[in-house]
């Protein structure tokens, strides 16, 4: 039994079983007299195919920004209004202002996602998300001009829409009267008091406590600055808001032909390493394996189905 064992084995030398193991150094060294072998195409290929993606890039249509400085708002503030330039309720006003290419020849649908995809909205460099800060708000358009129209129009139905709701503008009134009336209230009490210093007095006999002039002051002060808290409140944010109105862009942002070059060129080359090993590294291997003949049948199946097309 075992000579029949060790006849079988010697009479397939030169084949490497499923099991057996590879010298790996050997195949890294053989990987690489290969790929030294075609150093120019390594390094010709990449250039050429780097030239034209550059040559490429030019034909690409471009992308311009126009940007604009909003604030200071603070953490609450900023995401809310991040939520807002997002929402239907921003982007459905902008679409109805803005009637203008490539808008007018989509649905609403389509155009609500074109605009979602080229706006931004984001925290001003060097700002503190949880302080008061400056933000900045972009939008993107092939055309300059354009990237500027529709950027003004998406701030002006972002100030609509953070105006209060009437609900709420009719609670806010009715806050403001009441805090008005009692800071009213005060002034008359201070003024009479101050008119009358002997109220300001004490009397151990009657027991009489002086009322703290300094305390209604205070309280009278709070008041109005509650009441100028509630005014703003319901008139909703201005113009002022907006610290730097939309820039018109001069320098593309898009395409990056640097980007395009470097992907394409590392891309060429992975491809060409790729490509060089298994034809004349991998191909090979498995030819002088057990697994020839079902390589074979596959070479086969592809020579034929090239006959046939």
């Amino acid at each position: 039994m075992n000579q029949n064992v060790s006849t079988k084995q010697a009479s397939l030398p030169q084949q490497e079983l499923p099991g057996s193991k590879l010298d790996i150094w050997a195949v890294l060294l053989d990987g690489l007299i290969i790929l030294s072998g075609r150093w120019k195409l390594l390094i010709f290929g990449p250039l050429i195919a780097g030239a034209l993606a550059y040559a490429g890039a030019f034909l690409l249509p471009k992308s311009y920004v126009s940007s604009a400085y909003v604030g200071p708002l603070d953490e609450a503030t900023a995401k809310k209004t991040s939520s807002l330039i997002l929402s239907p309720l921003v982007l459905d006003a902008t679409l109805r202002k803005f009637q203008r290419p490539p808008f007018s020849s989509m649905t609403l649908d389509e155009a609500r996602l074109y605009l979602q995809e080229r706006i931004g909205f984001a925290l001003a460099r060097g700002g503190d998300p949880k302080l008061a800060s400056l933000y900045v708000l972009k939008a993107i358009d092939s055309q300059p001009a354009r990237a500027r129209d529709l950027l003004a129009t998406i701030l002006d139905s972002l100030l609509v829409a953070m105006m209060p709701a009437p609900d709420r503008i009719a609670s806010l009134k009715r806050q403001q009267e009441i805090v008005d009336l009692q800071s009213a209230d005060l002034s008359s009490a201070i003024t009479r008091l101050m008119n009358h210093p002997e109220l300001l007095s004490g009397d151990v006999k009657t027991g009489y406590a002086p009322v703290n002039v300094g305390d209604m002051i205070k309280l009278r002060t709070e008041g109005l600055i509650r009441s100028e808290d509630l005014r703003e409140a319901i008139a909703g944010p201005s113009h002022d808001i907006i610290v730097s109105p939309p820039t018109m862009p001069t320098i593309a942002v898009a395409p990056s032909k640097r980007k395009i070059v470097a992907v394409v060129v590392a891309s060429t080359l992975a491809f060409l390493i790729v490509l060089l090993l298994v034809r004349d590294l991998l191909l090979p291997l498995l030819a002088k394996s057990v697994y020839q003949p079902k390589l074979q049948r596959i070479g086969n199946a592809l020579r034929l189905y090239r006959v046939r097309s």
